[in-house]
């Protein structure tokens, strides 16, 4: 199995030896995700994924911070394979990858070292891609507007 760290070190041996190439930066889009059915008009719609090829793990940003509950169930009501989570409480940040853990189970770990609750901003998504090497292989996912409400505590002091 291909990581993506190793992808990016045969990417980076292979770039020594070929001509720079320009990869033009992807048009933003969103979609929405809410409690209420937005219009089609606002909605935009997923990447295809595929269905074989090497495995790859890649960001889909958030909108903005909510709580890792509903971070996960949007992730799964797209039927993505999330395997881990970035989050941005304040000036701290980081990321933490789930394995079999519940969400009580990642939010007491989380508690027990930083004294609080993580703010998701970006979910981390295991997906196949045909060629790891090439990123216009790679899906271009839109910003997810997610229609969370962000109630967070206060940092523990």
């Amino acid at each position: 199995m291909l990581t993506a760290a190793g992808a990016l070190a045969i990417a980076l041996a292979l770039a020594s030896c070929a001509a720079p190439v320009a990869v033009p930066a992807p048009e933003p889009s969103t979609i929405v995700l809410s409690t209420t059915t937005p219009s089609p008009e606002v909605q935009q719609p997923m990447p295809t994924l595929a269905t074989e090829g090497y495995p790859v793990e890649l960001t889909v940003t958030l909108d903005h911070r909510v709580r890792l509950g509903d971070a996960l169930q949007v992730g799964h009501d797209l039927g993505l394979d999330v395997v881990g989570y970035e989050w941005a409480n304040g000036s701290a940040a980081g990321g933490n990858h789930i394995g079999d853990k519940s969400v009580d189970d990642l939010l007491s770990e989380f508690h027990q070292r930083h004294g609080t609750e993580p703010e998701v901003v970006k979910l981390v998504v295991s997906v196949l891609v045909e060629d790891p090497l090439d990123p216009t292989s790679y899906p271009r996912f839109p910003l997810l507007i997610t229609g969370a409400t962000t109630d967070f505590a206060a940092p523990a002091g």
